[in-house]
């Protein structure tokens, strides 16, 4: 966190977790949590072909706004996502 921006660096769930609302709920208490502390936006990268992933995000009410070309050491994009807190 900075002033009024915070960053997820990391999540990651189980494999034989996955798909059982987990990393929704993580997500959910973690936002609830920067509410709380007056945070205004959180902003997050995922590897352009985590779908499962930027799904969950998007159906957190995180956007896509850039995209980092090659930013991974196999040359996958990494796409910029934000989500207004307040």
């Amino acid at each position: 966190m900075i002033l009024d921006e915070a960053e997820i660096l990391m999540i990651a769930v189980e494999k034989s977790m996955q798909g059982k609302g987990v990393g929704k709920f993580i997500l959910n208490k973690f936002i609830k949590d920067m509410k709380k502390l007056c945070i205004k936006e959180i902003f997050l990268e995922v590897a352009e072909d985590n779908v499962k992933a930027i799904n969950l995000y998007k159906s957190l009410g995180f956007n896509e706004f850039d995209v980092r070309k090659k930013y991974y050491k196999d040359d996958k994009n990494a796409i910029l996502m934000k989500k207004s807190v307040s």
